[in-house]
Formats: structure tokens, C-alpha cells, sequence
């Protein structure tokens, strides 16, 4: 009898991120911390850093509140920004610690 994968949950990403360079895919990543910020209180290296996809370009940011979620994979950590929906947040502050696969719908 073969042991099944545990079904994990899922974070997207609509583009092969820069910060993602070090990431195995095959393996899953750790959500370690949530917070919200307001984009206009992020510094434009913070923004810059979680943006850059394909060497130049930037995925843009609408203003507003946004979640950040800081992830690990070994020694890896990246971050990722998302809007901030009241029920998402409170969902990802409920998985903090737990497993995800990454899917990459590469729209690039």
C-alpha cells in the first residue's frame, strides 16, 4: 500500500518572481508570519524586492491595505504581498506554521 501525499494548501504566484530564485517547487514552503501594512507605509526597496519578475519588470501594486505573508523553505525566506481581504487575513493568520505547495500559473 503507498502512502498518499497529504493534500496542503496552496499559495499562486501569476509570475516566476525574482525572490523565488532559490525555491524548489517540489517542495513545500512554511507560512511563518502574516501582517498587514498599507502599501504608501512600504519602502520602494520592500516593493521592488516582491515585485520583480522577468530581470525588468514589476508587478503593480494598487495602493491600499495589503497582507504580507513571510514564508520559509530550508533557509529560504521570501515574502509575498497580497490585497488585504478581511477573511483572507484572518484565514492566513489560522495557517500560520503550516505546509503549501507553490503553483506557478506563469501568465509572463
Amino acid at each position: 500500500m503507498t502512502m498518499k501525499k497529504p493534500k496542503l494548501n496552496k499559495i499562486k504566484f501569476s509570475h516566476n518572481y525574482a525572490k523565488l530564485l532559490f525555491i524548489d517547487f517540489h517542495e513545500p514552503v512554511q507560512l511563518i508570519e502574516v501582517f498587514q501594512i498599507r502599501k504608501e507605509t512600504m519602502s520602494q526597496a520592500f516593493i521592488d524586492y516582491d515585485s520583480k519578475y522577468n530581470c525588468r519588470t514589476y508587478y503593480e501594486l494598487t495602493p491600499g491595505m495589503k497582507i504580507v505573508l513571510i514564508f520559509r523553505q530550508r533557509h529560504h525566506i521570501f515574502t509575498t504581498i497580497r490585497s488585504c481581504i478581511p477573511k483572507k487575513y484572518i484565514n492566513y493568520i489560522q495557517l500560520r506554521g503550516s505546509l503549501f505547495d507553490i503553483v506557478l500559473e506563469d501568465k509572463s
